[in-house]
């Protein structure tokens, strides 16, 4: 029995799970480097010195967890970055989700709702092991609250596929109906 039998082909199956793949090498890559090796703190103070957004982040507190990142103390340049890390969470496993849900859907013959159901529990375990791996990484540690982050990035990448596949069906049905199919 050839790939072929199953309706798809290696060159089809690499670019379906390629995207998912490099995702979670970058989010492995990311997770092992150290704080100061990902630091952008000095840049961002730079940026946003003697701006309207510098008073404003400057008064800003912000209690993660353990971790206080207070205007004050961090100045904006700090509170903008921990901002931008945490928001790269949720990007990051929004990509996850759509690139994962994309492959099993293109891969398997599970309706939309069960790969769904599969691609949370794939995603929420990798955001658990990568958490994990941060026991490992120089100036790192494993936070919960970023599985929270992780997860929330998870569910809209979910809900914007979902979405965009109801939009897509619609469209067909629509198109069918107006053409006289």
């Amino acid at each position: 029995m050839n790939d072929e039998s199953f309706g798809w082909n290696t060159r089809r199956m690499t670019t379906i799970w390629v995207p998912a793949l490099i995702v979670m090498a970058v989010i492995f890559v990311l997770s092992s480097q150290s704080y100061e090796q990902q630091t952008i703190k000095t840049q961002l103070t730079y940026v946003v010195h003697s701006t309207i957004l510098s008073d404003y982040l400057s008064n800003i507190k912000i209690q993660y967890g353990s971790l206080t990142i207070d205007g004050n103390k961090d100045g904006p340049g700090g509170v903008l970055e921990f901002m931008i890390r945490k928001l790269a969470h949720v990007i990051e496993y929004f990509l996850l989700s759509i690139s994962l849900l994309r492959g099993i859907r293109y891969t398997t013959k599970l309706r939309l709702p069960n790969a769904m159901i599969i691609t949370v529990l794939l995603s929420v375990c990798f955001a658990v092991t990568d958490e994990f791996h941060q026991l490992y990484a120089i100036d790192r540690g494993p936070r919960p609250q970023d599985i929270v982050l992780d997860t929330a990035g998870v569910l809209i990448g979910i809900l914007v596929y979902g979405l965009l596949a109801l939009w897509k069906k619609r469209r067909l049905v629509n198109t069918y109906k107006t053409e006289g199919l």
